[in-house]
C-alpha cells in the first residue's frame, strides 16, 4: 500500500513551501478572518506527552465495546506499551451519563497505566455538534471533571461544530484551559483550526494519508504544531467504511502492514501516529481488539520501540 506521493517528493515539497511561507499571513474561514491564534508550544500539552499515543475505545454511548476484555486487561496491555497519552477511552453523547461502572472501569485503566507511566495523560471524547450553546458544553465539561480525572477533551466533529457554533466551541476551549485541560479535535474537512486548539487529528482516510493537507496545516500553523493521525473511524457507515474494511475485510498481515506504514512515516510526514490498540470501531458499539488479532499487539509494541522511543525524562 502506497501513499499518494513518495516520501521524497513530500519532503521536497514541504521544504519548498515552508521557505516561501509568510508568518504574518492571515487565515479566512467562513467569514472569519484573522491570524492563527495557536501556539506551537501549548502550555496544556507537551511534546513528551505525544511520544507514544494509544487510541483505545472501551465505551461508546454507554456500552462496553470489548467483549473479550476487562478494564484490567485493557490497562495491562496499554501499560506494556508505556503509553504517554491514552485517547478516547470513553466517547460520551450529550444525553449519556457516566455510570458508576463506567467510572470504575475508566479509573481502573487509568490506574494500571499510571503505575507504568505516572505522567500518562487521558482524554474523553465529546461530539461537539451536540452542544448548540455555551452553557450546554461548559456544563457538560464541568460534570465530567467532577466525576473523573481527565487531562483534556477530544472533540469529534470539531470542524463542522466550529463552522456552525464558533462561539460555543471557543467558550468550551476557554473553559477547558481555565481548568488546565488540553483541547483537541478532528479536522476531517477544511483547513482552519479553531483558535487556541492544542493539537488536531486529521488527514487519514481510505487507507491513505493526505500529505497535501499535512503540508498546508504546517505551513499555516508552523512546522512544530502537533498533528495526530489515526485510522478513520466512521462505523455508522457500516459495512463499507474504512474501519469496517480494516476489521473484517483485511487479514492480520494486511492490518499489520498498514499500521507499520503509518508508524514508519511519522517523522518523514511530521505527524504522531495514534496506535490503534483498541480501535477503530465497526459497528458503533464494537471496538477492534489487537490482543485478539494474532501477533498484532506484538507488532504494535515493536513499532513503538522502533519509531517512538521514549526520551530521557
Amino acid at each position: 500500500m502506497k501513499f499518494r506521493k513518495t516520501a521524497l517528493l513530500a519532503s521536497s515539497l514541504f521544504l519548498i513551501l515552508i521557505s516561501t511561507f509568510a508568518i504574518s499571513g492571515s487565515v479566512a474561514f467562513q467569514g472569519i478572518t484573522g491570524s492563527p491564534k495557536i501556539s506551537t508550544l501549548s502550555p496544556y500539552i507537551s511534546q513528551k506527552s505525544l511520544e507514544r499515543v494509544v487510541v483505545a475505545r472501551i465505551y461508546n454511548q454507554g456500552q462496553w465495546t470489548l467483549p473479550n476484555e476487562t478494564a484490567v486487561t485493557v490497562g495491562v496491555a496499554i501499560a506494556k506499551l508505556n503509553a504517554t497519552y491514552v485517547s478516547q477511552l470513553i466517547r460520551l453523547s450529550a444525553t449519556a451519563q457516566l455510570t458508576p461502572q463506567m467510572i470504575i472501569n475508566y479509573n481502573t485503566v487509568r490506574h494500571v497505566v499510571s503505575v507504568a507511566n505516572p505522567n500518562a495523560i487521558f482524554d474523553i471524547v465529546l461530539n461537539a455538534m451536540e452542544y448548540p450553546n455555551s452553557s450546554s458544553i461548559v456544563n457538560r465539561m464541568q460534570t465530567i471533571i467532577a466525576a473523573i480525572h481527565v487531562d483534556g477533551f477530544y472533540f469529534d466533529f470539531y470542524h463542522p461544530a466550529y463552522k456552525t457554533y464558533p462561539q460555543v466551541v471557543e467558550d468550551g476551549i476557554s473553559y477547558a484551559h481555565s481548568q488546565g485541560k488540553f483541547v483537541a479535535g478532528d479536522i476531517f474537512g477544511g483547513s482552519f483550526i479553531p483558535p487556541n486548539t492544542d493539537f488536531i487529528v486529521c488527514c487519514e482516510g481510505n487507507f491513505t494519508v493526505d500529505q497535501n493537507r499535512l503540508i498546508k496545516f504546517h505551513l499555516t500553523y508552523g512546522p512544530d504544531y502537533p498533528i495526530l493521525v489515526h485510522l478513520n473511524n466512521n462505523p455508522s457507515h457500516y459495512p463499507y467504511t474504512e474501519s469496517c474494511v480494516f476489521m473484517y475485510n483485511y487479514n492480520t498481515t494486511q492490518r499489520q502492514s498498514y499500521v507499520a506504514e503509518l508508524a514508519r512515516n511519522q517523522t518523514q510526514m511530521n505527524y504522531h501516529y495514534m496506535y490503534n490498540v483498541f480501535f477503530p470501531q465497526c459497528p458503533t458499539r464494537l471496538s477492534y481488539d489487537s490482543l485478539n488479532d494474532g501477533t498484532m499487539f506484538r507488532t504494535i509494541k515493536n513499532l513503538m520501540g522502533k519509531y517512538n522511543p521514549l526520551s530521557i525524562p
